[in-house]
């Protein structure tokens, strides 16, 4: 007996109707209750059985609990078995007269099953591929069931042929004669309430339930395909669990889902007001907290699942008539995620839809926080899985880290193009944001390109412009939008009140975002004790000294305490330095003593060589390439040209100081306009 085919003729497995498990399940017991001896051996009597329990368990509202049982007692497969082939089991046990739930179970159900696939697979010549597993039928696996479910379906189209059998017209007769296989739900107790919202909350309700029973049968559709890639080998067992990871695990909680949401949702339910209230929509996903857990792994998965689809497409075209690997099977591994995000959509709209003080409405908001918290928990996953691919391909890009160590910038939280701005310059870079540090990286030009994410680089030619450590960081605060299309971020340093950049993006989103996680990792990365400023003098106290000093060796030494008002403080606010170079103004604190000329320029060419590096500019200048101007208390340019100068200038203003930056001859000023940038 050869293996049932997933497909009829040339038809695409995508373009098939899938039925859902409990309609097969309800055609199941139908068509075995067509071949007399088992109906009236078997079905009238477990049918009959469960119909009289309470609550009851009919063919309408459980026909998945009914048809589980009649499978796993076994009686009803080998009796299927002798009408399928006359004769091929001599022996087994019949169902007994007196029927219990422990008949379902018990030993002489498991020796039943146990003939049926010794005698499928020694007579039959079905392979293990073919068959369910003995002992998972006694488990509550729905991919058991429905492997079971199968297999009959190969038997009831043999017997069907053989004993001309027309199975639909025979059922309609038993369903019209016979209550126990009617598919007509009992009436229901609830009585109609009239509404303002009547039509909008049952629409939202109805929605949730058609689309749940589309999107299970798409999920069986993807197993199917999934379960004939395997039984052909058409790939490697690795690869088959990069593509499909947890799909079976997520269709046999989806089946189960759908299930519990089916029994809940009766027709008395979807057009009664009050007996939606009632129902506990919200409660089934509350119930199912736990279960929902299995959308990380596939979800997460699904970057590496599509680039493997990719990799394999050679092999996967040979099933191209099952399922398209290029266009059907993308759309098919990316509905689980869309489903899980389509939850909490669902779920708002039918709470928008409620009265304030309806029933359920605390089930509903406590159902809408659990099922987002899942969709944020997806989404967080499959962001960092993103990331660390992107840190990845970045590092393979960068030849020269400047001396960074990658290990010590932990992982990489975003990856945006931007423009970073100081003064009048601005600058469009690759921004990577990791934990420890702000990069900022420019391309070489090359005319060889590769893709990398959304947007195209030189291979191997990203070179680092610049970074900025995120302890040195202060805050980021959102500037107001302009209208000018860029949205803002200013950032500040750390005890640096006068100097800041600013991030600028062309899309709020993009900032907000890149607020947020600022933000976060600012306050992760502040120093515990920010060090205090070592403590200086500015440059008229160090005059005062010397002159002290001096004053001291000539007088005889009969005091040898100086009097307490003359002792420098011992603390003091760094001196301000503001730097005019080109058409930017910087400004910067001085921590150290500016003594003399050198001194000052090499603070200076300090800062602005920091400047150069953020903004990814050229700055070769050393002391001796550059000539000072300062500003005095009329706003006139007073050249500096030697530490007496230097002195002058710090005796009128001993707090602050502005200087230009010309060339060596003082006749050219100096400005980021006026270096090649790379």
């Amino acid at each position: 007996m050869s293996a049932p085919r997933l497909i009829s003729g040339n038809q695409q497995l995508s373009q098939q109707n899938v039925k859902t498990i409990s309609k097969r399940c309800q055609e199941l017991i139908g068509r075995a209750a067509c071949i007399d001896q088992i109906r009236i051996d078997v079905i009238e009597p477990v049918l009959g059985y469960y119909a009289a329990q309470s609550p009851p368990k009919t063919l309408a509202d459980d026909p998945v609990f009914l048809a589980w049982r009649l499978l796993r007692q076994g009686t009803m497969l080998c009796l299927l078995l002798n009408n399928f082939r006359s004769g091929i089991l001599e022996t087994f046990n019949p169902l007994k007269s007196e029927i219990s739930e422990r008949r379902f179970s018990d030993s002489s159900a498991k020796e039943n099953i146990k003939i049926f696939l010794a005698a499928c697979k020694g007579d039959l010549y079905m392979t293990e591929d073919q068959l369910f597993p003995e002992g998972q039928l006694f488990s509550d696996d729905t991919n058991t069931l429905t492997k079971a479910i199968a297999m009959t379906d190969t038997f009831f189209q043999r017997i069907g042929r053989i004993q001309a059998i027309n199975f639909d017209k025979k059922l309609e007769q038993m369903r019209a004669e016979n209550p126990l296989f009617s598919l007509e739900p009992p009436e229901s107790q609830h009585t109609t309430v009239d509404e303002k919202n009547l039509d909008l909350r049952l629409r939202v309700i109805k929605e949730i339930l058609e689309t749940e029973r589309q999107y299970v049968g798409d999920l069986d559709k993807l197993q199917s395909y999934a379960e004939e890639l395997r039984m052909d080998e058409i790939i490697s067992p690795e690869a088959h669990r990069t593509i499909f990871a947890n799909l079976d695990k997520l269709v046999d909680f989806q089946r189960r889902f759908l299930l519990k949401m089916e029994q809940k949702l009766s027709k008395t339910v979807l057009n009664n007001l009050g007996a939606s209230y009632m129902a506990g929509v919200a409660q089934l996903f509350l119930d199912d907290e736990k279960g929902f857990s299995v959308y990380e792994v596939f979800c997460t998965n699904h970057k590496k699942a599509t680039e493997k689809v990719v990799e394999e497409m050679p092999n996967l075209m040979k099933k191209e008539r099952v399922m398209d690997p290029k266009t059907v099977l993308p759309a098919y591994l990316i509905k689980p995620t869309q489903r899980i995000c389509k939850y909490p959509l669902l779920l708002r709209e039918m709470l928008k839809q409620s009265t304030p003080d309806a029933p359920d409405r605390g089930d509903l908001e406590k159902a809408f926080t659990m099922v987002n918290s899942v969709t944020l928990r997806v989404n967080e996953v499959s962001r960092r899985n993103a990331m660390a691919a992107a840190a990845d391909e970045m590092a393979a890009f960068i030849k020269d880290w400047k001396g960074l160590d990658r290990k010590m910038l932990g992982p990489l939280l975003l990856h945006d193009l931007g423009t970073i701005v100081m003064g009048d310059n601005a600058k469009e870079l690759d921004l990577y944001l990791y934990e420890k540090a702000l990069i900022m990286c420019g391309k070489s030009k090359s005319i060889s390109e590769i893709k990398f994410g959304p947007r195209k680089v030189a291979k191997n030619q990203l070179v680092i412009k610049g970074h900025i450590f995120i302890s040195q960081i202060a805050s980021v605060v959102k500037t107001p939008h302009n209208g000018d299309g860029n949205f803002s971020l200013k950032m500040t340093y750390r005890n640096v009140d006068t100097e800041y950049c600013t991030l600028r993006f062309n899309m709020e989103e993009k900032m907000k975002n890149w607020a947020v996680t600022m933000e976060k990792i600012i306050a992760l990365n502040k120093p515990k004790e920010l060090p205090k400023p070592p403590v200086v003098a500015s440059a008229s106290l160090v005059k005062e000294r010397r002159r002290r000093s001096l004053v001291a060796a000539a007088l005889p030494q009969v005091a040898p305490n100086v009097p307490d008002s003359a002792t420098p403080p011992t603390t003091e606010e760094p001196m301000r330095l503001k730097i005019f170079y080109g058409k930017d103004i910087y400004v910067a604190p001085v921590f150290i003593d500016i003594a003399t000329l050198t001194d000052l320029k090499t603070e200076v060419l300090r800062k602005l060589l920091a400047a150069h590096k953020i903004l990814g500019a050229t700055f070769n200048y050393r002391v001796e390439d550059i000539s000072l101007k300062y500003f005095d208390d009329q706003k006139d340019l007073i050249s500096l040209l030697d530490d007496i100068d230097v002195d002058t200038a710090l005796t009128f203003s001993p707090n602050s100081i502005s200087v230009r930056v010309l060339s060596k001859n003082g006749k050219t000023v100096l400005g980021l306009e006026s270096v090649d940038s790379e």
